[in-house]
């Protein structure tokens, strides 16, 4: 459900974001396109996180869980309104190829990771004591995932620099418009 996250919760992802969204837009550049094949790749054909969500679904102590479609805050938006908590992301999970290609893009490759769509990774939150079941439980898959922040007591979803919060907006990806 997207209604189990609690305050003491971790945050996990199957895997890093933003390389759906850069690819769409290096789509618009033939040069680009080519550079970054592997972008335009996670555009035109998405990996479904089947096994991991099998994974997650079998290990005690994973409290939510949400697939990355609309892009990375508006999902954690989704866990913590569904929720009612507050959630507070300690790292951007940014692909590296996003870091490259939005140099050339003219656009943050944080914008990606957090406010672009269809990636498809899964985003889930889960208590503290089941960490070392879920790396065994990735582990049998071959597969891993990362912790990139926590649950709290509040509303809302906010990513920390320096020791400060900043509210992330409520934004994401869009269906059937052209902005993000």
């Amino acid at each position: 459900k997207r209604s189990g996250a609690r305050p003491g919760d971790f945050v996990g992802i199957t895997g890093k974001t933003g390389a759906a969204a850069a690819g769409l837009d290096l789509m618009k550049n033939k040069r680009l396109a080519r550079k970054f094949p592997r972008l335009v790749e996670a555009q035109l054909k998405p990996r479904a996180r089947v096994a991991e969500g099998l994974a997650l679904a079998k290990t005690p102590g994973v409290t939510s869980a949400i697939d990355i479609s609309d892009g990375l805050a508006r999902n954690l938006w989704q866990l913590a309104k569904e929720s009612g908590v507050k959630i507070v992301l300690e790292r951007i999970p940014i692909d590296s190829r996003v870091e490259k290609a939005s140099k050339h893009a003219r656009k943050s490759a944080a914008e990606y990771a957090l406010y672009g769509g269809e990636d498809y990774e899964l985003l889930f939150t889960f208590r503290p004591g089941a960490i070392t079941a879920l790396k065994q439980a990735f582990a049998k898959i071959r597969s891993r995932f990362l912790v990139i922040g926590r649950v709290e007591k509040g509303r809302g979803v906010y990513l920390r620099i320096d020791k400060k919060l900043e509210r992330v907006p409520d934004r994401g990806f869009e269906h059937f418009t052209t902005k993000t």
